[in-house]
C-alpha cells in the first residue's frame, strides 16, 4: 500500500477505486470518506496507524477502518450531546433558582466541597452537620457561604472534570484544586468534627 500520508488528498464526494487519483487498484478505496465528511480525520488516523504498525490494508480492513472511525465519531458526537443537554439544564436552573428552602436552598446556605475517594462532590445545604452525617465523606475540604445559585455556577465552571454528565462528582485537578485554595483562604478551614461520625473512620 501507498504511504498511508496519500489518504490527505482531495476530493468533493466519497472515494472509489475507480476515480480516486492516487488510489486507484488500492485495496478498500472506495471506503475512503471524502475530506469533508467528520470522519475522514478519524479515518485517516486509524489507517496510519495501523498502516505504522506494519499491518497491510485490504478492501476488509480499509472497511473496518471506516467502522472504527464512524463509531468513534457518534460516540463523540452522543458525548458532547449529553454535556451540551447537562450545561443548559445547569445554566437554566442557576438562571431561575427554586424558591427558598426549596432542594436545601434558602438564605444562609452554604456550598461544600466533600472528597470521596479521589473524587469532590459540590453541593449545597442549609444543614452542614445534618448533611455531613447523611454524606459521611472521607474528607470535608472547604465550604463556602451560597446556595443553590453559587452550586449551579460551580458545576458549570468545572464541567470538564465531571466524572458523569448526571452526577455532582468531579475529578480533584488542576482548576478546582485551586478553586478550593482560594475557598480556604477566603472563608478558613470548614468546621472541625464533620467527618467524625460514628462508624465512620476519617482518613
Amino acid at each position: 500500500m501507498a504511504h498511508p500520508a496519500r489518504v490527505e488528498v482531495h476530493a468533493s464526494k466519497p472515494y472509489s477505486a475507480k476515480a480516486s487519483t492516487g488510489w486507484s487498484g488500492v485495496p478498500g478505496a472506495r471506503h475512503i470518506p471524502a475530506p469533508e465528511d467528520p470522519v475522514f480525520p478519524h479515518f485517516t488516523f486509524v489507517v496510519t496507524e495501523w498502516v505504522s504498525a506494519g499491518i497491510e490494508m485490504t478492501d476488509d480492513l480499509m472497511a473496518a477502518a471506516l467502522a472504527l472511525a464512524t463509531s468513534q465519531v457518534e460516540r463523540r458526537r452522543q458525548q458532547q450531546a449529553a454535556e451540551d443537554r447537562q450545561q443548559e439544564r445547569y445554566a437554566a436552573r442557576a438562571a431561575n433558582p427554586p424558591p427558598p428552602g426549596a432542594f436545601g436552598d434558602a438564605p444562609g446556605g452554604v456550598v461544600y466541597y466533600i472528597r470521596r475517594g479521589d473524587y469532590v462532590k459540590i453541593g449545597t445545604t442549609t444543614r452542614l452537620r445534618n448533611r455531613m452525617r447523611d454524606l459521611m465523606p472521607d474528607e470535608v475540604l472547604a465550604v463556602e457561604p451560597g446556595s443553590y445559585k453559587l452550586e449551579g455556577e460551580m458545576h458549570i465552571q468545572f464541567a470538564a472534570l465531571r466524572l458523569h454528565p448526571s452526577c455532582e462528582y468531579f475529578h480533584l485537578a488542576g482548576e478546582l484544586k485551586a478553586h478550593i485554595e482560594d475557598v480556604l483562604n477566603r472563608c478558613g478551614p470548614p468546621p472541625s468534627g464533620l467527618s467524625q461520625f460514628k462508624g465512620f473512620k476519617a482518613n
